[in-house]
């Protein structure tokens, strides 16, 4: 065994570049892909290449004795983390239409009677040939790695099970069988609820129009308003709106139909700011994604932004004397944070 572990170490080092050049390729790839459709992701996407300490105790472990290093398909790993059962749902659907699947695992379905858990779905996949021609990726044609795709309650049941270690209900002291067993259930619950929540959330959103009704303002309303009377271009995503929302507040803008009015009165002299923002920052140099792309779209201000340029030419100095008290009070934070031990 000790050769064969040689041999195969070998290997291992000589290919593992090609290996963390694959995990590079397809974290990059999925990133795109994350961003293209709009999925919410938990955490950021995690990559790991095996090291061989951790080759080694694995095959160990199983008893596995492959004969070449391509048949470890799990060298190279990402982690998919989604907030939602539908974020999960759609990620496994362009996971599909983009990489070779060469194996699909659901792990739920693979629960057998006597075990316990909250499963996730791994994938054994390679770049598609027809990337071949592509420079940065023709070499890693014909590499294999595994995809790990999860709900943000079936990674928590993840992290729990790896301080447990119990893989079968058997395995399990009697006294706490009933309580681990709740917990699963009461993650995949959890799971459930947010597609509630997610649904509600949408009709909610069907049901107001605060162009033709008149609506107390919270974030979605503002949301709504902003895509009705700003322009498209200026959109950003999935803009937060509170602070936003704090500052209209504060001078007595509370209902949809006033904002509304006010902002078309004020609409021409916010959107001649944005312009000259844009000619004066146009040609910098822009580190943030977004903003690079807003500047691209020929824009400078987000939603959000654009909000604030009317909040200013509409209440001027008590506006800007707001914002020096906001700014104040955090700089203010801030050196009481640096002086604690």
């Amino acid at each position: 065994m000790e050769t064969y572990d040689a041999g195969l170490k070998k290997e291992y080092d000589g290919e593992a570049h090609r290996y963390k050049n694959l995990c590079e390729q397809l974290y990059q790839q999925i990133q795109e892909l994350v961003k293209q459709n709009s999925i919410d992701l938990a955490s950021p996407i995690e990559v790991r290449l095996k090291t061989w300490d951790s080759i080694a105790r694995n095959l160990k472990d199983k008893k596995y004795e492959p004969q070449k290093l391509d048949e470890i398909h799990d060298l190279a790993g990402i982690r998919i983390v989604t907030l939602f059962k539908k974020d999960n749902d759609k990620t496994a659907e362009v996971i599909e239409k983009t990489f070779k699947i060469i194996s699909k695992e659901d792990k739920q379905l693979k629960l057998s009677k006597n075990q316990f858990g909250y499963g996730s779905i791994h994938y054994i996949v390679e770049m598609p040939g027809e990337w071949s021609t592509m420079p940065s990726v023709k070499m890693l044609v014909g590499l294999r790695a595994e995809i790990q795709l999860r709900t943000i309650a079936q990674h928590a049941w993840a992290a729990v099970s790896r301080v447990l270690t119990y893989k079968e209900e058997n395995q399990i002291p009697v006294p706490i069988q009933r309580s681990i067993n709740r917990a699963a259930a009461l993650l995949e619950l959890v799971d459930l609820e947010f597609t509630r929540v997610l649904d509600e959330r949408s009709k909610y959103l069907e049901s107001i129009n605060p162009l033709v009704g008149d609506f107390s303002l919270n974030n979605d309303v503002l949301k709504t308003i902003a895509r009705n009377v700003f322009p498209v271009e200026n959109m950003d995503g999935d803009e937060d709106f509170s602070e936003v929302l704090d500052e209209m507040t504060t001078f007595g803008v509370v209902s949809s139909l006033d904002l509304i009015n006010r902002i078309k009165n004020k609409l021409v002299e916010v959107l001649k700011e944005d312009k000259k923002h844009k000619a004066v920052y146009g040609n910098a140099s822009v580190e943030d994604e977004r903003d690079a792309e807003r500047l691209k779209r020929g824009v400078f201000f987000t939603h959000v932004g654009l909000y604030r340029e009317f909040l200013r030419k509409e209440f001027g100095e008590n506006y800007q004397q707001l914002i020096s008290k906001k700014v104040n009070r955090e700089f203010s934070r801030v050196k009481q944070n640096l002086k604690e031990p």
